[in-house]
């Protein structure tokens, strides 16, 4: 019965529109976040957001990549 629920919920989220939002969302980290964070001398808020950052690009990549197959 999980795999009922489940396969919907995967499949909505794997849309190459999905993989461009997360590809901007980790860009806005990288480029907004880890700079707010730089000017406030924040420096762990600032690593969080450039690995959060990081991570959400290569989600993106990852599925953009796997809708190509």
């Amino acid at each position: 019965m999980l795999n009922i629920l489940t396969t919907p919920i995967i499949s909505g989220l794997s849309t190459p529109t999905f993989a461009a939002i997360l590809i901007l969302a980790g860009l806005y980290s990288l480029i907004f976040n880890v700079s707010a964070a730089r000017q406030k001398n924040f420096r762990r808020a600032g690593i969080l957001a450039c690995v959060g950052g990081w991570c959400y690009i290569i989600a993106g990549a990852a599925i953009a990549i796997w809708q190509l197959f």
